[in-house]
Parts: C-alpha cells; structure tokens; sequence
C-alpha cells in the first residue's frame, strides 16, 4: 500500500488523510466523506486516504461509503482504504498533503506522530474541502502531450517519443496512457527516455481495455499542461519547435481549441509516400474566420478536423470528454463536436503541426468492425447534441438516421452535402490542372526521412486523389 501511495504522489495526487472516527457520537467521518464525493469528481488530482488501523465499527460505514461510489460510477473520487499492524501507520502519514482530523484523542495523538507539517482540516468544518485548492496550482507545464497506446508497434512509439522529446521553446510533459495492452513495454519506454535524458513523464496502464474515449480522459485526468496535444504512436511532430510555434499562437490568439495542419503520409514496401489529404477537406471556413460557415461544415456535413491536429486547453477538453464517458467508445475527438455545436470557435494554425499516418487511425480505418463503432460513437455524439439543442435535433437526427425520424428536410441536407462535397472535388481537380497541390504546404521530406530513416516520395500531381467523404 505504501508503494501504491509513493506512486500516486509523483503522479501529481494529493492524498487526504483522515482517521475515521465510525464509534464517536460526532460521526464526523460521515461529514467527511459526504462533502467529499459532493466537491470532488474522477477528473480531479485528489485521493482520500481512511486509515482503519485498529478502527472498530467499520463494516457499516464502509458499506455506505462502497454504495455511494458505485452508485457515481467511472465519476467517483478516489477513496482508499489502509490498514496497518500498528494503531498508527507513520510510514502513510509522512505521504499526506493534508490531515483530517477529528475530536477523538486517538485522532489529535496523530499531531504528535508528525514529521513533517502536512496541511492540518478539521472534518467538522463546513468548508474543508476546495475544488480550487486541489486544482488551482495544478497547472506546471506549457503543454502535455499525452500519447495513447493499445498494442501499439514499438518502433512507431519510440519514433514519436524521439518527436516529442527534442521539442524547444516551451515547457512540456509527455503521459504515456496504455489501454490495457497486454504485454506493454513499460520498461523499453522508461530506457528509451532515460536515454535521451527526459524525466518528465507519466506512464499509465490500464487493467483492461475500455476503449480510446476512457483512456484519454484517464491521461487527462493525470496531466498538469495548460493544453493538451494528443498524438499517437506512427505520428509525429513535424519539427523540433512546432509545440512551441502552436502554445504561442494558441496563447496571442486566445483560441480554446485549435488546429494545424496534418502532413498524410503512408508506407508501403519500406517507401514512405506523402499524400495530398487533409480533414477538413475544405479549410477555408477556417482560412476566413467564417466560424458560422465552419460551424455548419462540421455538424451537417461531418467534415471534421483530425482529433490528432489539435491543441487545446486542458480543462476544457476534459469538460467536453466526460459526457463522452459511457456513450463512445473509439472517437474521442468528438468532443470538439460538441464544443462547436456549444458555439465555441474552433481556430486554425495554418502551419504544418503534424505528420499523420493515414490510414492507421479509428477514423480512417478501414477494418469493418472498427467503422462499426465509429458510426455508434457519431450517432451517441448527435444524440447528445439532440437532446441539448432542439434547433439542431433535424440535423442530428438525420445522422443518426432511424426512418421512424425521416423528414422532409431529409432531402435538402443530403443534397447540399452532396453540394459542398462536389465543390471541394471541384477545387481539388482545379488545382491539379494548374499542377498544384490542394492540401500541401512547405512540406520538407527530409523531416520525415530524419524520423522513418527511409526514403521519402512526394507524390506527383497527376497522381492526387481526393473522395467526396468525411473521416467519420
């Protein structure tokens, strides 16, 4: 138990230390707990620690305590219990932030146990616990880049950790969230950084797999950057200083959340080829600040930005992940869905931030099975939206599409999805006429020859390809 406490406070948690007083008339330890789960939710940095040694009366209180956390589900706080051969446990002690104390004499006798000086609470005080304090100085780095792995080709991963790591010009973290791989490679990760010097990270594991939408609300949930950067393994950084190209231009311009561009690419036969694509396929809503026009591109015509081109504010993504929690399984990214349908204006770094592995995502998978569950996760994402906002429900609807639903309107949005599609087709065999490339932009192979070490193919422009669908 110690060990798993030593863990928790380097991953950043503040442990909350209360001897329950369960045979004292006060039952100060009910007031406790009770304010506890009320102020504190899954997302936030805490864990309550209940000492039971030599408690007596404790089967009751504990049953209560396991019935309310059940019933908050994957939202609960963390509650741990710890008992130990002696009345008092010195060893746990030394690791509390903070000490709850009670009026019981076994309780103020902790005082005298004490090495160091931890915040002292009284459980009777009718503020002890702040959602504030817990989070408020939680904030110790520019950016997190959280990177999400299941089964994931190692190879690919230390190529994206080597990404991260030589990044300059702002202050970072890297969360490694595993979901539940079966043989995760934890140490190779651990050499693999200490090999290059870097001690800024977190690695978790889950016990089972639950999906890309659990995990990385869990990495959220551990990681202290103002934004997040969420990338995965067979992606990389485009250069050494776009993370810090992109923190600036998220923090001049004030966006929540925001995008760059994604540089595609494939490997086939040991040849890395470039390709000209791009989610969105049209960017000049964003290009002209037309949030009204982007707006309406991305929740009737589902032409979405990647998940992986994106920064965003920590606080606020974990806000728009959490209704997610439960409803879909793989497309974590359509958080920003719901921030748009939220009104909340989505911005465009039009940089190149990433180079993206097309083909190796949920949303540009072609297995079967997977595009299964994407259409499942898109439909549980409208049918929030439809619940929230009426005004958009016909559209949501018509997504969701069950024919008990059909409308007349039906028609007029398909044809004018079938319209921008055929626009965007347009402009892309327009500027293969002209010998352009639509999509690319100061693209340098030699940066992705630096990472692969293979040859890299640029691709020629009699050869783009375009498809009138969106990445959903």
């Amino acid at each position: 138990m110690i060990e798993t406490l030593q863990n928790l406070k380097k991953e950043g948690i503040r442990l909350y230390y209360f001897l329950p007083d369960f045979q004292a008339p006060e039952a100060v330890w009910r007031t406790v707990f009770d304010r506890y789960v009320k102020i504190f939710c899954a997302a936030d940095n805490v864990a309550l620690l209940l000492d039971l040694s030599a408690a007596e009366g404790v089967q009751e209180p504990l049953a209560q305590f396991s019935q309310a956390l059940d019933a908050l589900g994957d939202d609960a706080p963390a509650v741990l219990t710890f008992e130990s051969e002696a009345a008092l446990s010195s060893a746990a002690l030394r690791l509390a932030d903070v000490l709850i104390l009670t009026r019981e004499e076994r309780s103020l006798r902790l005082l005298n146990h004490l090495e160091t000086q931890p915040r002292i609470l009284y459980g009777g005080d009718a503020a002890i616990f702040s959602r504030d304090e817990a989070r408020g100085d939680d904030t110790h780095f520019d950016v997190s880049v959280c990177i999400l792995t299941y089964r994931s080709d190692f190879l690919k991963l230390e190529r994206t950790l080597a990404s991260v790591v030589e990044q300059k010009g702002c202050s970072f973290e890297i969360v490694i969230a595993d979901d539940g791989s079966e043989d995760f490679p934890r140490k190779a990760i651990e050499d693999a950084l200490a090999s290059k010097g870097f001690t800024a990270y977190k690695i978790l594991q889950a016990p089972k797999n639950q999906g890309v939408v659990h995990n990385v609300y869990r990495a959220f949930s551990h990681a202290r950057g103002k934004y997040i950067k969420n990338i995965s393994p067979g992606d990389y950084l485009y250069s050494d200083h776009v993370l810090a190209d992109m923190f600036r231009f998220m923090e001049e311009s004030g966006y929540p959340a925001a995008f760059g561009r994604a540089c595609y690419y494939r490997e086939e036969g040991g040849y890395y080829h470039i390709l000209d694509e791009m989610h969105p396929r049209n960017l000049e809503p964003y290009e002209r600040n037309d949030f009204a026009a982007a707006r309406r591109a991305h929740l009737l015509c589902q032409d979405y930005p990647i998940g992986a081109a994106f920064m965003t504010r920590r606080k606020l993504l974990m806000q728009y992940t959490k209704p997610l929690l439960g409803k879909a399984v793989h497309l974590e990214d359509r958080a920003y869905t719901l921030m748009i349908a939220d009104g909340i204006d989505i911005g465009f770094w039009n940089h190149n931030l990433i180079w993206y592995e097309y083909g190796s995502g949920i949303s540009t998978s072609t297995d079967e099975r997977r595009q299964a569950q994407v259409i499942r996760d898109n439909q549980a994402c409208f049918a929030l939206i439809a619940e929230k906002y009426p005004e958009l429900s016909s559209w949501c609807k018509w997504h969701i599409f069950n024919e008990e639903d059909m409308e007349d309107a039906w028609l007029d949005y398909y044809e004018e999805v079938k319209d921008y599609y055929q626009k965007v087709d347009a402009s892309v065999a327009e500027a293969k006429r002209r010998g352009q490339w639509i999509y690319l932009q100061d693209v340098e192979p030699k940066a992705l020859e630096r990472i692969v070490q293979a040859e890299v193919i640029l691709p020629p422009i009699d050869a783009s390809k375009s498809s009138a669908t969106s990445p959903s």
